[in-house]
């Protein structure tokens, strides 16, 4: 059985194919498939190209390696079509390719663009000539003629339009170059990136909770006390144990953000992470409040919490 060949691509040209110069910085030393991501990404932030069905070929400009050549085609639902080009190869600098003059599109090192011409008229069409005006005025600068329709653009039509313009026209080809296809870029994926601040916070939150966990089992291990007459719902101090637990009753939430806990004189002293909103503490603070305690909080140098009985 003869094997089936591939269908040879679908060359598209403008305006269904679209050409962009755009700046990305340290593009060439990107890989390809990260390429085709960083053009996606730049046609939406330079051109507002939605990336919906979209697909493209990018390649580094010969004269940067922080800048892309971008050739992209939004593809319709449903078609299946293989696309390439020819025409990244024609963005050169100072040259700019005129193809089916007088009328077909124009390629620069800028872009691309349709080119509509009006049989009556002498004057270029006004897209070739804010093409040519962006290329500059040196002598270097070149408008090759592809396939130019001789009856509607003569001989002399083309020397008025050098003498008019300042830029030289001559007849010629494209460069012959294998088409490049065109493919959807592959789909971004994210991954949170951890700092040294972040392991550093990450190590205090353990830290906190291991403190609190070595508090409850010396808590639990304690020997019974008798409450003394001192002992008692005003300027009387509770257990370290008793007291945290009521904390944590009131205040799990901020409980267990603690990054590390401190007793003394009656009163534990919650530090917790400068993540910690000022509403959450405040929040934390009028419940703690509300059920008996006396409580001061700060923010500064970090968020803490003071709570003892009143």
């Amino acid at each position: 059985m003869t094997p089936t060949r591939p269908s040879a691509p679908t060359l598209l040209a403008p305006p269904d194919l679209g050409l962009a110069r755009l700046r990305i910085n340290g593009f060439a030393a990107l890989k390809p498939s990260e390429q085709l991501q960083a053009a996606a990404l730049a046609l939406h932030r330079d051109l507002s190209v939605e990336p919906t069905n979209l697909q493209l070929a990018a390649q580094p400009a010969p004269d940067s390696g922080d800048v892309a050549l971008v050739a992209f085609y939004a593809r319709p639902v449903g078609a299946s079509a293989t696309i390439a080009t020819r025409l990244l190869a024609a963005m050169q600098p100072g040259k700019a390719y005129w193809v089916d003059a007088p009328s077909g599109y124009i390629v620069s090192e800028r872009g691309a663009a349709a080119v509509d011409f009006p049989g009556s008229q002498d004057q270029l069409p006004s897209v070739v000539t804010a093409t040519l005006s962006a290329m500059g005025t040196s002598a270097t600068v070149q408008c090759v003629l592809v396939n130019r329709d001789r009856s509607l653009i003569s001989d002399e039509r083309v020397a008025w339009w050098v003498a008019a313009s300042g830029v030289v026209m001559l007849d010629g080809t494209l460069p012959t170059t294998t088409p490049v296809l065109l493919r959807p870029p592959p789909r971004a994926r994210l991954s949170p990136r951890r700092t040294r601040f972040d392991r550093a916070l990450q190590a205090s939150a353990v830290a906190g909770i291991i403190c609190l966990a070595l508090a409850a089992v010396q808590y639990a291990t304690l020997p019974a006390v008798t409450a003394s007459p001192t002992t008692g719902s005003k300027g009387g101090h509770a257990t370290p144990g008793a007291l945290l637990d009521r904390i944590g009753t009131i205040a799990p939430d901020l409980v267990t953000q603690t990054q590390s806990a401190t007793y003394a004189s009656g009163a534990w002293v919650l530090a917790l992470p400068d993540a910690v909103e000022p509403e959450t503490l405040r929040r934390a603070e009028r419940a703690m409040q509300a059920n008996g305690l006396t409580v001061q909080s700060t923010s500064a140098p970090g968020p803490r919490i003071r709570v003892q009985l009143p």
